[in-house]
């Protein structure tokens, strides 16, 4: 493919550029890596070490992209963010991985690999959890490689950071965002709106309120063809939040900064827009989806459901900052947060219209507390860091239920009896820990760094799995019957860093990093058979990375390039137990990630800026001995060792890039017109390497052209996917044809980031 010749070139242009920046920097002796001229590109700051620096001087591989980014390119959510970020991608609910590796697991009660903090405050469930926290956003910085020394969280791929608009002293202002979408070629429906609305108000001299709210309506891509026939059915996808940001200076030295906020998410549109990508001949569900006339096919947008289709979710949130100066060198700081999410839902699973399996149904609360606290040191021009300590603690209880509606199967297959199961549990993780980490600058060119983290888990779980109380002839489809009720696991794990930068000169930095990361332990709420052991062990991970960052051309061109090796021990996976019929978590023996990061900025005139970003990588099972076979595979009895096969959702080749050129027009407007291009290499959803998992090259085109007036008032028109090129967000076998006949039938999920949109924005400040 062209666009693989192309990113190899970009690659090795890299490489190149690394042997030969220092030669192009010392041509440029009167550069000032603080400041770019009017004509260059702007340096960015950053707060990737938990305080404000310069990108160019953080010895960390990471990728920001500012409020204004996102406003242009139209990224509302986290999911949208990976179109901007190369190293990031998304699977099915909000699941993350960096670099090609992330736990693909769509259950709550086990961590995720990439974490996610807003403000400070980490996510200890990004699945249900990320509704609004990209509204009124200053950046989201991309960090890749273990985390943990320097933020509260253990995280061993890595982390999105979201950072908020603060509250501004002694200002009034205010932004009103408007966005429709229009999505032509979807069936289930074409209609977006998002508004967004921000004012900032001083409360006194020295304190302000800063307030936003967001509403939001969408569509399905995927269309049900039974959906007129059956109440409770939400194909759309309908949002709502409100944040309260109170900021309190009363001296230079002493700030109380509280954050409130509360959002609702309801529907399942862009969440289980799901269909038939392929049914196995002589199967369950071919013979099913025949009576809804559906031919399954990737470019299938329809699906058949008698059962209601629902999803809410409510979460809430508060946390209170505190930060005080000491004096020059220490300042000492709390973040204490509370954060909850009620979440309910039923779909039928089953997508066809006979009641196979018409109730999947959730219903969950969960509750998180954490305090932070921190002190940052800045001894002179030696040493600066900061040490802290940790407390997190989560529960989530959970009530589920699979059922086929009460009824005895009517299908064509006639299979007897009901399929159905409850599971009621409730899990406690309770981390406490301690870290710290140091720069020690031996002279004004060169740094050491080096850090260390202690991390106590615990994880209880109280389980029990049933029937629905008078069913008959049953079919199980939670595992084995009765309490699971393990001991409560305890792991204590210490992590570390080490590291140096030398700036070669005031527009090259070099670094190189060693470092351990650590994810916590967890349980399976289910069983599949009499003695399983439902502990998920602690996941481990060693990073060595080495990086450049350059400022050349008179900061023309900001180049950065990172080279990075992976190794994860205990990676928690998420596979299909076919003798169970269940999804469940388990853990990979090791797991290698290596590759190349590139994250380029040119800024050829004043009016034209181009950014490319690439991450070309091999995520591979390195020892994965307990692999289970896909459904359908020949010449593969229960499981095998998955040795050699990439991990779940990682492509050999992401890449971004963008182009926008802006006309003045007068001497306060501007006009604009902005273009990227998405491209991502084949990508296999199941850690099984099951072809029938697996989607080729994906190549998306964007574009938007608008008008600035008088630096207060934006309007644009913008495509995304232009060319509609129809991806998939996630594939997964059928758990009834899987269980029954040891066939594979496909379903496939559809996102917003799948299908051609075009719209219309509308920005204004006051």
């Amino acid at each position: 493919m062209k666009i693989i010749h192309t990113g190899m070139s970009f690659a090795a242009l890299g490489i190149a550029l690394m042997s030969a920046a220092p030669a192009m920097a010392q041509q440029q002796a009167s550069a000032n890596s603080n400041a770019a001229s009017d004509s260059g590109v702007a340096d960015i700051i950053v707060r990737a070490q938990r305080r404000d620096e310069s990108l160019q001087k953080v010895p960390v591989a990471v990728t920001p992209v500012s409020g204004e980014d996102l406003r242009e390119r139209k990224l509302n959510d986290l999911v949208q963010i990976s179109l901007a970020v190369p190293s990031l991608s998304i699977g099915s609910d909000n699941a993350y991985s960096l670099r090609g590796v992330g736990s693909q697991i769509f259950t709550a009660n086990i961590d995720s690999s990439v974490g996610v903090m807003v403000n400070d405050v980490s996510l200890g469930v990004p699945l249900f959890m990320s509704n609004g926290i990209l509204d009124d956003v200053k950046s989201v910085e991309v960090l890749t490689g273990p985390q943990g020394l320097l933020f509260g969280r253990n995280s061993s791929a890595g982390l999105m950071n979201v950072i908020s608009n603060p509250p501004v002293l002694g200002k009034t202002e205010g932004s009103v965002n408007l966005e429709y979408d229009d999505r032509d070629t979807a069936p289930g429906g074409h209609v977006g709106l998002v508004a967004k609305g921000m004012i900032n108000l001083p409360v006194s001299q020295d304190s302000a309120l800063r307030i936003n709210a967001l509403e939001s309506y969408q569509d399905p891509i995927v269309k049900d063809v039974n959906g007129s026939s059956h109440p409770g059915q939400e194909d759309y996808q309908g949002r709502t939040a409100i944040n309260l940001r109170y900021l309190y200076k009363p001296t230079s030295d002493l700030s109380v900064y509280i954050i409130g906020d509360y959002s609702r998410e309801r529907g399942i549109g862009g969440i289980w827009d799901r269909s038939w990508r392929s049914v196995a001949p002589n199967g369950v569900e071919a013979a099913n989806i025949a009576g809804d006339n559906l031919i399954s096919s990737p470019s299938n947008l329809y699906f058949g459901a008698v059962g209601p289709d629902f999803r809410s979710v409510d979460t809430y949130g508060l946390s209170l900052n505190i930060k005080y100066n000491i004096n020059s060198e220490l300042t000492l700081s709390n973040i204490a947060a509370w954060r909850a999410y009620v979440l309910s839902l039923n779909f039928d699973s089953a997508l066809e219209g006979y009641s196979t399996v018409r109730i999947n149904n959730t219903h969950q609360l969960y509750n998180q507390f954490s305090d932070e606290l921190r002190l940052a040191i800045n001894h002179g021009k030696q040493i600066d860091g900061q040490v802290g300590l940790y407390i997190f603690k989560s529960s989530l209880s959970d009530f589920s239920q699979f059922n086929g509606d009460g009824a005895p199967l009517t299908g064509p297959t006639g299979i007897p009896g009901f399929f159905d199961g409850t599971s009621n549990y409730a899990q406690v993780n309770t981390s406490l820990a301690a870290y710290g980490q140091f720069n020690y600058h031996l002279t004004d060119q060169f740094t050491l760094l080096a850090g260390g983290r202690v991390t106590n888990d615990r994880v209880a779980l109280n389980s029990t799995t049933g029937t629905t109380p008078g069913a008959a002839n049953i079919v199980n489809l939670m595992g084995v019957l009765g309490p699971i009720n393990p001991a409560p696991y305890t792991n204590t794990n210490f992590s570390y860093k080490i590291g140096g930068q030398y700036q070669v000169t005031p527009a090259v930095m070099a670094y190189v990093t060693w470092g351990t990361g650590y994810k916590g332990p967890s349980y399976n709420t289910t069983i599949a058979f009499v003695g399983e052991n439902p502990l998920v062990l602690p996941e481990t991970a060693t990073d060595l990375e080495a990086g450049l960052k350059t400022s050349l051309f008179n900061h023309k061109l900001r180049l950065n390039i990172s080279a990075f090796l992976e190794h994860f021990n205990n990676f928690q996976v998420q596979a299909f137990n076919a003798q169970g019929a269940q999804f469940v978590i388990e853990n990979a023996a090791t797991v290698k990630s290596q590759g190349i990061e590139i994250n380029a900025t040119a800024r050829p005139t004043r009016n034209w800026t181009i950014n490319y970003a690439a991450t070309l990588q091999d995520a591979k099972f390195t020892n994965f001995p307990g692999n289970q076979c896909a459904p359908g595979l020949a010449n593969c009895n229960g499981s095998f060792n998955g040795a050699g096969l990439a991990t779940p959702t990682s492509a050999h080749l992401v890449s971004t890039l963008d182009s926008k050129y802006e006309f003045p027009i007068g001497a306060k407007n501007k006009l604009f017109i902005e273009g990227n291009w998405y491209h991502r290499s084949s990508i296999n959803f199941s850690a099984s390497g099951s072809p029938l998992t697996a989607i080729g090259d994906t190549n998306l085109l964007g574009a938007s052209i608008g008008l600035r007036i008088d630096a207060r008032m934006e309007v644009a028109i913008f495509c995304k996917d232009c060319n509609n090129q129809l991806v998939p967000s996630y594939l997964a076998f059928d758990p009834l044809d899987a269980n029954v006949f040891n066939k594979a039938s496909i379903m496939q999920t559809f996102d917003y980031n799948s299908i051609r949109t075009i719209g219309a924005s509308l920005n204004y400040k006051f």
